[in-house]
């Protein structure tokens, strides 16, 4: 069974389970993981090509850069509807900037991804901070309204996850970069002799992420409105989506379309607790527990194939 498929029959027996528990109806249990999914999918692809790269690459910068890129959005607005472009193009250089920066820290300094990008995440919340006392004005309600809105049936927030995931599926499957960064995670020096520029593709992926988490923050401004902390559910998440939908953390291999299941999972697992009426602490817990028995089976499963 190929890997990305185990999140997504995860998925159905837990979406089942739920349904049995309480008794809602499985389009709705559906629809709500899906709702819920939809940001954590467009950040986590960002994570997804990072960890491509392979050396132990992360970008735990993301929900720092997600927090930042909702205060940009925000000011760059204005209370304004008709700067949506001019929110949207700061934002997404913001973003662009942040991963730059990232690649930098670890190019010059020779640095562990994980520590240059925590270093940076420090820098961006101070910087969120002092924008949060500048921002005077909220998000339009038409801009909210507009994600919180359906179009055949599906909401916005997802139909703009399916549009970034099926862009990201194509330049990983099919455009030399995409090759690049499989490369350079199986083995660098092979990558090298291949003719592949690995430093500079290295670069781009974590430019790549800081873009995906700076939409991100965007999107999850303009839905439920800037905030200090906006991005912190979103550290973990964003690593778990992409393990659990079968990407080695390893690098070398993705899947986005496990990271679609890996997502739906996480918020299914979620949904499944709080059915349960466990308390916080026994939720975390629970959660932790069941996403270690997915893994280990589907591990168990890849190695016996």
């Amino acid at each position: 069974m190929p890997p990305a498929a185990w999140p997504l029959l995860a998925s159905v027996v837990l979406w089942i389970v739920i349904w049995l528990i309480a008794g809602r109806g499985l389009p709705g249990i559906a629809a709500g993981a899906l709702d819920s999914s939809s940001i954590l999918i467009v950040v986590g692809l960002g994570q997804l090509i990072v960890i491509t790269t392979g050396n132990a690459n992360i970008d735990l910068s993301i929900p720092s850069t997600m927090t930042l890129a909702a205060y940009v959005s925000a000011v760059a607005l204005d209370g304004d509807a008709g700067r949506v472009p001019i929110a949207v193009a700061a934002t997404i250089a913001c973003g662009a900037a942040i991963g730059l920066v990232n690649a930098l820290l670890i190019r010059l300094f020779d640095l562990p991804a994980i520590i240059a990008t925590m270093a940076v995440a420090f820098i961006l919340d101070s910087l969120s901070l002092r924008l949060s006392e500048e921002l005077t004005t909220g998000i339009p309600p038409g801009i909210s309204s507009v994600l919180a809105s359906h179009t055949l049936g599906v909401l916005n927030l997802v139909w703009i996850a399916v549009a970034v995931s099926v862009a990201g599926a194509f330049v990983l499957a099919r455009t030399t970069w995409g090759r690049c960064l499989s490369g350079i995670g199986q083995d660098r020096r092979v990558a090298f002799f291949a003719g592949y520029r690995w430093r500079a593709g290295e670069a781009a992926a974590f430019v790549a992420s800081g873009v995906l988490a700076a939409v991100g923050g965007l999107l999850a401004g303009w839905d439920v409105g800037a905030e200090i902390g906006l991005g912190a559910p979103y550290l973990l998440s964003s690593v778990a989506v992409v393990v659990l939908g079968g990407t080695l953390i390893t690098g070398g291999k993705s899947y986005v379309l496990g990271l679609w299941g890996g997502a739906v999972l996480l918020s299914l697992i979620l949904t499944l607790v709080i059915t349960m009426g466990l308390s916080t602490a026994y939720q975390n817990i629970t959660q932790g527990v069941l996403i270690l028995v997915i893994l280990g089976i589907s591990s168990r499963a890849r190695r016996a194939a």
